[in-house]
C-alpha cells in the first residue's frame, strides 16, 4: 500500500486491522467525510462474497449500541464498506483477559445487546450470529462498558427468502438455537438464544454447559438478574418473549443496583478496562486532519496507474446479479472469525484449541489455514478448512 492511496476515489487506507479469507479490514480516511473509519474491502467479486457485501452495506441502522455500515464504494478491484471506528476491540478479547467478569459490569453490556437486539428485530432483521467476537467495545477504560453489535454480513429481512440450501444452517456453533439444528426457519428468538450463551459467557468466564432450561446459575450472579438470563437460554423458543421485553425487565432488575466504577474483577481484584488496541497512526502516514498534510492521490498499488472506478450503476448490475445467483445457489456455510493471515507459532494441524476459538480461522505454524472445531470426545481442534 502506498501512502495515502486512494479506494475509489475517497479513501485512504492506513493500516491493516484485520483479514480474513474474503475481506480485510482497514483503518481508512474517508475523504468525504473527513473522518477515519474501518473499511472493510472485498477481495474478488465471487457470488457468495458479493451476497454478503449486498446484504452488509444495506444495512442502515442509527443506534448507540449497534455497527452497521453508513456506506459504501466500489471499483473494479473489489467492494468497499465503511462503519465507524471503534477501538476498543472485541468482546472476546476482553472475556480472554479477564475471564469472568464482575456480574453488574457483565450484566450492563447484556442490557446494551438486549437493547440493539430490540433496535435490529423492529427494524424487521435477525442478526443471525450473535457472539462475543462479533461486538466491539468503545475504548472506556476504567469507566463504563459501551458494547456495540457488529458484523451484519449474514442479516436478512425476517420475512425475506431463505438463501441457504435445505439441510444447511447459518451462524457459529455453540450460539445455535435448537430450533435452528432441527430446521426451523430463522426468528428473532434464535439472536436472543445466541445472547443468552454470550451472556453466560461473560457471567462464568467458561464454555456454557451442556444446553438446557433452568442452567444453574454461575456463582455470584443475583437470583432476579439469571431469571433474564436463562429465559435467554430457555430450549423453548416462546419462552425467550422478544429483546424489547427483557431488556425492560433486566433494566428494572439493575435499576437497585448502579455499576460501580472501576468495576473489579472477582478473581484479580484489577481494574476491568477496555483498551485503545488501534493506537497512533502508523509511522509515515500522512495524516490528512493536520494542516502539513500532502494531497491524496488515486494511485494502483500494482501497475502504478491510476484506478478506474466502476460506475455506481454497473456496480449495482453485478451485485444484483451476484444476489439472484446466491438465491439460487449459494450454500451458506458456518461463518468464521476471520484470520490474520499471519501464521501462528502456537498452532498445529490437530492441535488442541480453547472452546473460545470454536469456528474462528487461524494460520497454522506450517502456513494451513486451520479452523477450531468441536470434536466428538469434547476436546477442541485445529482442523484444516475446506
Amino acid at each position: 500500500m502506498l501512502v495515502n492511496e486512494l479506494v475509489a476515489g475517497r479513501f485512504a487506507l492506513v493500516d491493516r486491522i484485520g483479514a480474513g479469507g474474503a475481506a480485510t479490514v482497514w483503518r481508512a480516511y474517508d475523504q468525504r467525510e473527513r473522518k477515519y473509519c474501518a473499511a472493510k474491502l472485498a477481495n474478488g467479486q465471487s457470488a457468495d462474497v458479493l451476497v454478503r457485501v449486498v446484504r452488509e452495506q444495506g444495512v442502515r441502522l442509527t443506534h448507540p449500541h449497534v455497527l452497521s455500515p453508513y456506506t459504501w464504494a466500489a471499483e473494479d478491484n473489489g467492494v468497499l464498506v465503511a462503519s465507524e471506528l471503534v477501538r476498543g476491540g472485541t468482546l472476546l478479547a476482553l472475556i480472554r483477559d479477564h475471564g469472568v467478569l464482575p456480574w453488574r459490569y457483565a450484566a450492563e453490556i447484556v442490557l446494551q445487546l438486549l437493547d440493539a437486539l430490540d433496535h435490529v428485530h423492529k427494524a424487521g432483521l435477525l442478526h443471525r450470529d450473535v457472539k462475543p467476537s462479533n461486538v466491539l467495545m468503545e475504548a472506556t477504560g476504567a469507566g463504563a462498558p459501551h458494547a456495540r453489535l457488529a458484523d451484519f454480513g449474514i442479516a436478512y429481512p425476517a420475512d425475506g427468502p431463505r438463501l441457504t440450501e435445505v439441510g444447511f444452517v447459518v451462524g457459529t456453533p455453540g450460539y445455535l438455537a435448537p430450533e435452528i439444528l432441527a430446521g426451523h426457519p430463522p426468528q428473532p428468538s434464535q439472536d436472543l438464544f445466541a445472547l443468552g450463551v454470550l451472556a453466560w459467557q461473560l457471567f462464568a468466564g467458561e464454555e456454557r454447559p451442556e444446553r438446557r432450561a433452568g442452567t444453574t446459575s454461575p456463582p455470584g450472579v443475583p437470583g432476579p438478574v439469571w431469571t433474564v438470563m436463562s429465559r435467554l437460554l430457555d430450549t423453548d423458543p416462546t419462552r425467550r418473549s422478544d429483546a424489547g421485553e427483557l431488556h425492560a425487565h433486566l433494566a428494572h432488575v439493575l435499576a437497585g443496583t448502579p455499576l460501580e466504577l472501576p468495576a473489579l474483577s472477582p478473581i484479580t481484584e484489577e481494574p476491568i478496562e477496555v483498551y485503545d488496541v488501534l493506537g497512533a497512526l502508523p509511522t509515515g502516514w500522512n495524516d490528512p486532519t493536520t494542516a502539513s498534510a500532502l494531497p491524496m492521490t488515486k494511485v494502483d498499488t500494482r501497475s502504478q496507474k491510476p484506478r478506474r472506478a466502476l460506475l455506481l450503476g454497473g456496480i449495482g448490475v453485478l451485485l444484483a446479479a451476484a444476489a439472484t445467483a446466491g438465491i439460487l445457489l449459494l450454500r451458506e456455510e458456518t461463518p468464521t472469525t476471520p484470520n490474520t493471515g499471519t501464521p501462528r507459532a502456537d498452532i498445529t494441524v490437530d492441535g488442541l484449541c480453547d472452546w473460545q476459538d470454536v469456528a474462528n480461522q487461524e494460520t497454522s505454524s506450517t502456513g494451513v489455514l486451520v479452523r477450531c472445531v468441536l470434536q466428538p470426545n469434547g476436546d477442541y481442534r485445529w482442523k484444516p478448512v475446506g
